[in-house]
């Protein structure tokens, strides 16, 4: 009897330790559980490099490879890459620097250090995030379209080009609202142009010069300049 009893004791204190060991080694688990939003490289052509985050060496990058936070990626001279983020794309350049400072649920983070990269978002929710960071300025994306931005290799310029969308523009000292929505308003002004360039001065050029009326335009409303 009492060798049943003591191996009955024995038996509890084993499942005890084993239901502890359980409970204090689950939170363990969940912070190595993947991110449950990921970019996925769906394209690639010639030579593209992948740094995962946290690490200092590059490897070539695969299709179906998937992206987060902290990941980098860089397109050599005439290649390209397109990842995609549910059903929004991002089309790499060549000579294109580009990492995800963020990435989850409700936030798009991209670092566009150099090259060229285009954003076709096709879905926007309320309470969405989705910002591209240049080395001169943060560009929000406020809606769907489509989107062009360009650093200049030693990160002095960003040109940003708008076939469709709504964005807003912090740098240079400045904020605005940028609607790609071109049309005449008379024989003598544009509204709404669809590309622009701020530069480390933060001078804003449009169509190649600076509008004298920035200022006044600069809260939300259409931004005016005279044509030629």
């Amino acid at each position: 009897m009492k060798t049943t009893v003591g191996f009955a004791n024995f038996c509890g204190r084993v499942f005890l330790t084993l239901s502890l060991l359980v409970v204090v080694a689950r939170p363990a688990f969940a912070y190595d559980d993947p991110p449950i939003r990921v970019a996925r490289l769906n394209y690639l052509e010639g030579r593209v490099s992948f740094q995962p985050g946290g690490e200092t060496d590059w490897a070539w990058a695969t299709v179906n490879r998937p992206m987060t936070a902290g990941d980098s990626l860089w397109t050599g001279n005439g290649s390209r890459a397109e990842m995609h983020i549910g059903s929004t794309a991002i089309r790499v350049g060549g000579q294109t620097s580009v990492s995800f400072l963020n990435l989850d649920d409700r936030t798009v983070q991209i670092q566009l250090n150099s090259g060229t990269i285009n954003l076709r978002v096709r879905n926007l929710y309320r309470g969405d995030v989705f910002e591209v960071d240049t080395p001169n300025l943060a560009f929000t994306v406020l809606r769907s379209g489509d989107y062009r931005i360009t650093v200049d290799p030693q990160g002095n310029f960003t040109t940003i080009t708008l076939r469709d969308g709504q964005g807003q523009v912090n740098g240079g000292a400045r904020r605005f609202l940028w609607t790609a929505a071109p049309r005449f308003k008379s024989p003598e002004r544009i509204i709404f142009p669809m590309t622009f360039t701020i530069c480390q001065a933060g001078i804003l050029l449009i169509g190649g010069r600076t509008p004298g009326n920035f200022a006044k335009n600069a809260h939300g409303q259409p931004v005016t300049f005279p044509r030629n």
